[in-house]
C-alpha cells in the first residue's frame, strides 16, 4: 500500500523475500532520486505482526495492463484542472484520476499508449508555468499491473454540465475565498459548481457558464480575493471536455 502522510511527503510499502524486497527498494530509491528527494528507506526481515497496524493497507484497484502512465504533479487544483485539459486536447489518453496529496500537491495521472502519453506529458508541463507551479512529471512506459491496480485505479465518475466554460479561483484563505465567489456570483450569470480543498491552505471554486460571463467573473473575483486575502490562481477552460471533468473532484 501507499499513503500520503503530510508536509508532500508518501510512503509506500512492499511485500516479499528480504532479497528481493533489498532489491527492490534499491532500485526504488534510485528512480525516486531522478523525479524528486527520496527521505529515507527501511528493510524489516520477519516483522512482529503488530507492526502492519502501523502500515497503509493494500490497494484495492484492479490490476490492468496499459502502455503507459504519465503523471504531472502540481500545487493546487486549479493547475492540475489545467494539466488534466491540456492533456486530454494534446493526444488520446484517459484522464485515470487527480490524486490529492499533502503539501497542497495534486498529480494529474492519464494512461494510454506510449507516444500519446508522452505527448500529453509534455504538453501538459510546457504549458503549465503560466497557470501554476509545475512540481515534476514522470512517465512510466509499460507499467506493472500492480502499480496500475495501486495508483491509476478510476473512481466512480461524477457528472458535471457540459457546454459551458468552466472558470477555477484558487486562494489561500477563507475570506478571500468567500468574498471572491459572492463578487462572482454578483456580476456576472454564472452558476456555482463547487469547491475543494487541497492542502496548504489553498482551496478552489469552480463556476460555470458563458465564455465572456466566466472571464468577467473571474476578474472581479479575483481582485475581490487580493483585497481580502490572496489570490493563487485563476484559470478558464472555454470549452471542457467531459474525460476531464467527469474525473473531478470539487462538490
Amino acid at each position: 500500500g501507499w499513503t500520503f502522510i503530510g508536509g508532500a511527503l508518501v510512503h509506500a510499502v512492499i511485500r516479499g523475500s528480504v532479497g528481493d524486497v533489498e532489491t527492490a527498494i534499491a532500485a526504488g530509491a534510485e528512480s525516486a532520486a531522478t523525479f524528486g528527494e527520496p527521505v529515507g528507506q527501511l528493510v524489516l526481515e520477519q516483522p512482529e505482526p503488530d507492526v502492519f497496524h502501523l502500515l497503509p493497507p493494500a490497494k484495492a484497484g484492479t490490476e490492468r495492463r496499459v502502455g503507459a502512465l504519465g503523471l504531472v504533479e502540481t500545487t493546487g487544483y486549479v493547475g492540475a484542472v489545467h494539466g488534466a485539459d491540456r492533456m486530454v486536447k494534446e493526444a488520446a489518453v484517459e484522464i485515470v484520476r487527480l490524486t490529492i496529496g499533502s503539501g497542497g500537491r495534486v498529480a494529474t495521472i492519464a494512461s494510454g499508449a506510449l507516444d500519446d502519453v508522452k505527448a500529453a506529458v509534455s504538453s501538459a508541463s510546457e504549458d503549465m508555468a503560466q497557470v501554476a507551479e509545475n512540481n515534476g512529471e514522470a512517465l512510466i512506459t509499460n507499467p506493472d499491473p500492480q502499480v496500475v491496480a495501486a495508483f491509476a485505479d478510476p473512481p466512480p465518475a461524477t457528472t458535471h454540465p457540459t457546454g459551458e466554460a468552466l472558470g477555477l479561483l484558487e486562494t489561500r484563505t477563507t475570506v478571500g475565498l468567500v468574498s471572491a465567489v459572492d463578487a462572482m456570483l454578483k456580476s456576472s450569470e454564472v452558476s456555482y459548481e463547487g469547491r475543494y480543498k487541497v492542502g496548504y491552505f489553498l482551496t478552489a471554486v469552480v463556476i460555470r457558464g458563458e465564455l465572456g460571463a466566466v472571464n468577467n467573473a473571474l476578474d472581479v473575483g479575483g481582485r475581490a480575493a487580493q483585497r481580502h486575502g490572496e489570490l493563487v490562481a485563476r484559470h478558464v477552460i472555454a470549452l471542457p471536455y467531459s474525460q476531464v471533468t467527469d474525473r473531478l473532484s470539487h462538490a
